[in-house]
């Protein structure tokens, strides 16, 4: 069986390690892939960080909202970009314009890559004080101005 593994720390400083998917729960912090963006990531340090992120459009919620105490995490599952330099370069643009988007309605933290950040909040972790907000399958991008049917839009 082929299990997929991650890179996780128990601190923000401590060194990655190599964990299966059935172990994540145990670490507070990941490290998203490099070469394959499922999820933006936008770091919000303020003390109304949370009500920028409740004050967005219930369209566009994000689907979990780590709290940490300088602020939030909030991540959007998106399908899959890959972020290789083979990789068509219109998907990776779109979806680096919409992380400034939302990270601009945010007040988020410009100096995280919201494609991949180099370690964040787990939401999966087991001490996590977090919220799920939006209930729906990850947000599609528009492929050549069309859109999929059942997939909602950021």
């Amino acid at each position: 069986m082929n299990q997929r593994v991650f890179l996780c720390s128990e601190t923000k400083s401590a060194p990655l390690t190599k964990t299966l998917r059935a172990d994540l729960h145990k670490y507070e912090f990941y490290q998203p892939s490099p070469t394959f963006c499922r999820a933006l990531v936008i770091d919000i340090d303020h003390i109304f960080a949370s009500s920028f992120v409740f004050d967005l459009p219930r369209e566009i919620y994000p689907h979990a909202v780590v709290f940490t105490a300088q602020g939030v995490q909030a991540f959007w599952l998106i399908e899959g970009v890959p972020l290789t330099s083979k990789a068509h370069q219109a998907p990776i643009r779109f979806a680096r314009d919409t992380a400034e988007l939302l990270r601009r309605a945010c007040a988020g933290d410009p100096a995280v890559n919201a494609l991949a950040p180099s370690k964040c909040r787990n939401p999966l972790y087991e001490g996590a004080e977090v919220v799920y907000l939006a209930d729906c399958p990850p947000y599609a991008f528009p492929i050549c101005g069309t859109r999929k049917p059942n997939y909602h839009y950021i």
